[in-house]
């Protein structure tokens, strides 16, 4: 189970990580296309329609288009950083929600019903703060990598971030931390608490009960659903923000714009674009937020369990 059960064997904080790095590892094994198809749809200006001459128009003909043009390992550009940014996010979010959720459930002396789900409210939110600003820059050299075209400006992350920290200075690293904080509280808060409340349900239905794996999977669909369709708008513009000053790379992908900030690119987004700019690329940012999320905690919940189980033998 996700979050402090005081029935079952303890484990310290850094099993928890080495849990979270795991199920982050794999987690970002299995999904790497789909955020690549994401960020390539929301830093793309045109509509996203059948009718509109626009170089992506749909995710079909999306993963079709990159394949096409830059070849099949292009699903997986930006995995290196992406990979070491899922394995520190993971240890540090759930390293830090289990102790967070001890803790409260401590304070609150025996928690049960809303309660319970409030602490895994809170603590989500918390431990989602914590991991973003861990790997905040790891984040920013990822979406650079994933966004440029062929033939490549950066040919490694260690060109990028040397490039980056060379031409933009130490705060290039920092881009998009108002929006990337904004989103991430509400976003880990409604996931953490979402898996709580699926899993509150099935557990009053007697659903699932010997099928602990389907049951973290289901939870954890449903989780990364309801959080990421809350809070899109505001990923949307924290990836336009991390590429300021990355535009002349972009040309090839259609319109660049300049944006002074959350506000004015939010802004700018829905007055050129409508409404739907600022939900660009939702579908595979959906899909991936469902397929992420329930291996994240089905990951995590084996590791655990197998920690567990070691621990007891």
């Amino acid at each position: 189970m996700v979050g402090y059960d005081p029935s079952a064997a303890q484990l310290s904080s850094w099993q928890h990580g080495l849990a979270g790095a795991s199920s982050g590892f794999f987690t970002r094994l299995c999904c790497q296309p789909l955020d690549v198809l994401k960020i390539r749809f929301q830093l793309q200006h045109e509509p996203v329609r059948r009718s509109a001459n626009s170089k992506y128009r749909g995710v079909l003909q999306a993963l079709g288009q990159v394949v096409r043009d830059e070849g099949a390992s292009a699903l997986w550009k930006g995995h290196v950083p992406a990979q070491l940014l899922s394995v520190v996010y993971g240890t540090v979010q759930f390293a830090c929600f289990e102790y967070f959720t001890r803790e409260l459930h401590q304070l609150a002396s025996e928690p049960s019903g809303g309660t319970a789900l409030s602490l895994h409210f809170v603590a989500g939110g918390a431990s989602g703060v914590a991991a973003s600003a861990a790997s905040l820059p790891l984040d920013v050299v990822r979406t650079r990598l994933v966004a440029q075209g062929e033939p490549k400006y950066y040919r490694s992350m260690r060109a990028a971030a040397a490039h980056m920290l060379r031409n933009e200075g130490p705060t290039a690293f920092a881009k998009g931390l108002v929006p990337t904080m904004l989103q991430t509280a509400p976003y880990t808060a409604l996931q953490f608490g979402a898996f709580a409340a699926c899993n509150q349900l099935l557990s009053r239905q007697l659903l699932l009960q010997d099928r602990p794996t389907t049951r973290a999977m289901l939870c954890g669909v449903v989780a990364g659903l309801a959080a990421k369709t809350a809070v899109y708008p505001l990923d949307v513009a924290k990836k336009r923000i991390q590429v300021q000053g990355f535009q002349q790379h972009r040309h090839g992908f259609g319109e660049v714009r300049e944006y002074r900030g959350l506000l004015h690119c939010l802004r700018s987004t829905a007055y050129q674009e409508g409404v739907r700019g600022i939900y660009k690329g939702l579908m595979p940012s959906s899909i991936k937020a469902m397929a992420t999320t329930g291996l994240h905690f089905t990951f995590y919940e084996l590791a655990v369990r197998l920690m567990r189980e070691a621990r007891a033998s």
